[in-house]
């Protein structure tokens, strides 16, 4: 973990043990990495459809590319064990319980990041 040591001992956040699931707007315990997977799986639907939709949107790709998109979205990034994706939200979460801050007010946005990281992952595993 990570520990500020530019600061005194005294000022320095409690590092604490796991964050409880009460401190997260959406009930789940993230750190319970059976329960996360499958709450990871509900987001990548919303975040594939707005993402490939983006790309439609603003960029000329053609219906070929776009369609392979999908696909890789659908069937090569989900399915993982997606150590990558929670340990970005293990560090969130850290990071927020360091801060002082409620992770429900980021949760959406590290789970979009996790999965970010998934992709990125999918794409170096088949260049």
């Amino acid at each position: 973990r990570y520990v500020d040591l530019t600061t005194s001992p005294s000022t320095r956040p409690s590092m604490g043990s796991a964050v409880e699931p009460q401190e997260v707007a959406s009930g789940i315990n993230w750190r319970d990495a059976k329960e996360a997977r499958p709450e990871m799986n509900k987001y990548i639907k919303e975040f594939s459809k707005d993402f490939v939709g983006y790309i439609e949107k603003n960029y000329e790709w053609p219906d070929v590319g776009v369609e392979r998109l999908t696909r890789m979205l659908d069937y090569t990034v989900p399915g993982g064990k997606y150590n990558r994706g929670l340990l970005v939200l293990w560090t969130a979460i850290d990071t927020c319980k360091m801060k002082g801050l409620n992770f429900g007010s980021v949760e959406k946005k590290a789970v979009v990041l996790a999965w970010c990281v998934e992709i990125l992952q999918a794409c170096f595993l088949v260049s």
